[in-house]
Parts: C-alpha cells; structure tokens; sequence
C-alpha cells in the first residue's frame, strides 16, 4: 500500500524518528506485518521521488472510530532510487530469505533481477527477468558453477 505524505510528515518516517501514524480504515484495513510504502508529496500531490517502506508493528483500534493508530517500523531492507524509467527498488527477499538469503531488483512494481545465495550450489547466483515474462531470462553465477533457468 501506498500513502502520500508532505516533507513535515515525510522526514520523521524516513529518519525512523516517527513511529506511530494515524490511518482512517474507511476502505482498507491495516494489520499487523502490513507494509507501507510512504511517498513524499509537495502541496500539489506530486510525487518528489522519495519514499521509505515501513513495517506496521502494532494497530490500536477504537470501536466508535474508523481510524486506527499504527505502530510503525521504519524498513531498513529497501532502497528506492528514482529514475527517468520508473523508480528502481532495492529490497531483501524475504520469501526464501533463510534458504536463498539475496536482494531483489525491481522497475516500478516489475521483477528486473535478484541475487541471491544459493545453498545447494554454493554461490551467489543473479537472475534478470524482462518486463512480459514471469520466468528467468539469464542465470549468472558468482564461482562459475553451470546453472539452468
């Protein structure tokens, strides 16, 4: 989920600073291991190519009010990087993270890439996706050790 935010709100997310945030929950329910992403807006709405992931730790919910008070943790695991292209984002995999811990690469919300440690074969291991198929287009490994996609 995204949430656009002004720099005074911004900042203190992004330095870890604020830790609590005020959601209305009129059409979107938050809970606990949710993940936000909060963008940085000027007075137009217009994005300005920052953003910080947070992790939600704890919600408190009133039963007369549709906003909820989140528990935030600021996600040290993701970088995000603007470009002409779309913003390029550095995340931890944490789907396999103990059996194939790596990073993956995405364009936008599209797969590009992700290295990874791979524990059967004893190397780091970089697979590169295209933006039209689900499947790997080119394997590499770190040792040279033949890999098959």
């Amino acid at each position: 989920m995204k949430i656009s935010v002004l720099k005074d709100q911004f900042d203190p997310i992004a330095e870890g600073r604020r830790t609590a945030f005020r959601f209305s929950e009129h059409q979107v329910q938050v809970d606990v291991g949710d993940r936000i992403q909060f963008v940085e807006a000027m007075e137009s709405s217009d994005p300005t190519g920052r953003a910080v992931s947070v992790v939600v730790t704890d919600v408190f919910r009133s039963a007369d009010a549709p906003i909820a008070l989140l528990s935030i943790r600021r996600l040290q695991d993701q970088m995000l990087i603007s470009t002409p292209e779309g913003p390029l984002t550095v995340v931890a995999d944490d789907s396999n993270i103990e059996d194939y811990p790596g990073f993956s690469v995405l364009v936008g919300e599209t797969l590009a890439a992700v290295v990874e440690w791979h524990s059967e074969k004893h190397t780091i291991v970089l697979r590169t996706y295209n933006d039209h198929e689900d499947e790997p287009q080119h394997y590499h490994s770190w040792n040279g050790t033949p890999l098959e996609p």
